[in-house]
């Protein structure tokens, strides 16, 4: 019997970590876009519209049709910068802090239980390999265009 390549395999553990996040993602009222897009922010800890359609390899246009939905939804604010008043900076809301929570513990939670059991050496060296392997195909991204 074959082994199955490894890119394969990825792809099925993303699919499974998915369908796992799906049922919160929808009960928040989310979609996988969205939630990437309040992580993004979230982990700026507010940074410029500019600043976070780069993070997301969006441009700036891109965003602010999301970004304007959101602000709707009562996710996020748009505030002045303190150092440029005609930049926004984004932020999240509490709501969507609330919102992000629920969905980060459902990942913690899939997390225990794909690692539970492992010795942290394994773990240790997959999360090792995983980062080599997408350094790897960033980089080919990267120069590719």
């Amino acid at each position: 019997m074959a082994v199955p390549p490894l890119g394969t395999r990825v792809a099925a553990l993303n699919e499974l970590l998915s369908a796992w996040l799906e049922p919160t993602l929808k009960a928040e009222s989310l979609s996988w876009s969205t939630f990437q897009l309040l992580v993004t922010i979230s982990s700026t800890g507010g940074a410029s519209q500019i600043d976070i359609a780069r993070d997301m390899g969006v441009t700036p246009a891109t965003l602010s049709e999301s970004v304007h939905s959101l602000v709707k939804r009562g996710l996020v604010e748009q505030v002045p910068s303190e150092t440029d008043r005609r930049v926004k900076v984004l932020r999240l809301t509490g709501l969507a802090v609330n919102k992000l929570g629920k969905v980060r513990a459902a990942a913690a939670e899939s997390e225990r239980i794909i690692t539970d059991g492992l010795p942290a050496k394994e773990l240790e060296a997959c999360g090792r390999t995983l980062d080599v392997l997408t350094a790897r195909l960033e980089q080919a991204l990267n120069t590719q265009h």
